[in-house]
């Protein structure tokens, strides 16, 4: 038996979005809630949820890949809340199906390199599934918010915030301080 190299296994949650499924690896997912509509509320434009005392933005992962929205909000909602490096966002899903281990395919060309799609697998039940590519997912999901990726930057308490970066130069007989934005 030869095994490709290019082949690896994942444990992942498999969620459902517009009855369409996709896996998301466990080890970056910091927690999946049953969220009220009553404890989403609006901070600086975007929906959130407080999680751990922590502000974290939600939205819906239908919107961040791009897909038709179908579905209208009513009643609790699942909220799956992703951590890519210090930065958390949560995102709505229709169901939660469950974990899996599956196997990781990487994507053959010309699709080596699709926004938000780490690869490909089959589930046991025969059904294609995306492996979603959790740092895509994250720096998409703050594009949505608005925020550009140079304005992004994360304090120690892990919250997002918007900041200016100030520069000092000092010379001979001068000293300046630059605001970069």
């Amino acid at each position: 038996i030869q095994l490709p190299v290019t082949m690896a296994t994942v444990k992942t949650f498999v969620v459902k979005v517009n009855n369409q499924t996709f896996a998301i690896p466990t080890s970056s997912i910091k927690t999946a809630l049953l969220v009220k509509p009553e404890e989403i509320f609006y901070k600086e434009g975007k929906e959130t949820i407080i999680v751990d005392n922590k502000t974290i933005p939600i939205c819906k992962l239908s919107k961040i890949l791009e897909m038709p929205d179908k579905n209208v909000v009513e009643g609790k909602v699942v909220v799956i809340v992703i951590q890519a490096e210090d930065v958390q966002v949560g995102f709505i899903i229709d169901k939660l199906v469950g974990d899996q281990e599956i196997l990781h395919k990487n994507l053959a060309p010309p699709l080596v390199r699709v926004r938000n799609v780490a690869g490909v697998t089959t589930l046991g039940s025969g059904e294609l599934c995306l492996i979603l590519n959790v740092n895509d997912l994250v720096k998409s999901a703050y594009l949505s918010f608005g925020v550009t990726k140079q304005q992004l930057i994360i304090n120690k308490e892990g919250n997002t915030s918007v900041t200016n970066k100030k520069i000092l130069v000092v010379g001979a007989g001068y000293m300046a301080e630059l605001v970069l934005r």
